[in-house]
């Protein structure tokens, strides 16, 4: 396991971008960063029969799955867990 990360910007101001970190933990998990704030999500990757699966948490509670044809390393699979962060957060 490693830290990843990808940036964003949603602004015609390139200065404006969003850094969302995944900071590898033990146990197969990564603690969601951003912007060099600590945030209370986390990724935490399964093996079953059928492969590996992750588990998108918040604080400690998984809230929602995902399976990827590729794996987590792939920045798109990065980009859909943070989808699910921001979809959740509105709602807290």
């Amino acid at each position: 396991m490693r830290d990843l990360f990808f940036t964003y910007n949603t602004s015609n101001d390139v200065t404006k971008e969003t850094k969302v970190e995944f900071l590898t933990q033990k146990d197969s998990k990564w603690n969601i960063r951003v912007n060099n704030e600590e945030t209370e999500y986390s990724v935490t990757m399964y093996n079953d029969i059928n492969g590996p699966y992750y588990d998108l948490e918040y604080k400690g509670e998984p809230f929602q799955k995902f399976e990827f044809e590729s794996t987590i390393y792939y920045v798109p699979s990065l980009f859909q867990i943070w989808e699910g962060v921001i979809k959740h957060s509105r709602n807290q």
